[in-house]
């Protein structure tokens, strides 16, 4: 259970959580094959970056992204120095006012990646709104991809599934 009004994880209450799947009670869950879950993991939440100019920013994800703005993070005085952006679904991008020079310099990310329906109409639709994008092309894992980057030059992949894309017996 997650307590949003203190951003802190807390049990539930007693006598409320269901059986274990095994029909055990005196040991521990993790002794027992039965209950170990699968997918405990059900989906990223969000990224967040830390953008030199965050105005820009918020310019370059809601007008040309088309995300939305969900909440803003301000100070006591008001004035906004994070932002939360809806991408859609249950996945946001979340976006801070500072120095991208002071984040963790041994950092291994790379790029993210966002889903798209139509691959030939968003890419033409983000072009339209002056989006700098690569070719398209069709990649390893037989995907349709492009590529761009935000104004702190953070890379983006733009993906499509086929149904030969390797990812296709995963997906839901």
């Amino acid at each position: 259970m997650h307590d949003s009004t203190f951003g802190v994880a807390r049990a539930p209450p007693l006598g409320r959580n269901p059986p274990p799947p095994c029909g055990k009670k005196s040991h521990l869950a993790r002794n027992c094959r039965g209950h170990r879950r699968q997918n405990v993991i059900t989906g990223l939440a969000h990224v967040c970056f830390v953008v030199s100019d965050l105005e820009a920013s918020i310019k370059f994800y809601t007008e040309v992204l088309s995300f939305t703005p969900a909440f803003d993070f301000t100070n006591e005085q008001g004035e906004r120095f994070g932002i939360y952006l809806h991408v859609g679904g249950r996945t946001f991008v979340e976006l801070f006012q500072g120095n991208p020079a002071e984040t963790a310099p041994q950092q291994s990310y790379q790029h993210f990646c966002l889903e798209v329906d139509d691959f030939d109409k968003t890419v033409e639709e983000l072009r339209a709104r002056g989006a700098d994008l690569t070719d398209v092309k069709l990649g390893m894992d037989h995907s349709w991809q492009a590529w761009l980057s935000d104004p702190d030059g953070n890379r983006f992949e733009l993906h499509g599934y086929t149904a030969e894309s390797w990812q296709a017996p995963h997906l839901r």
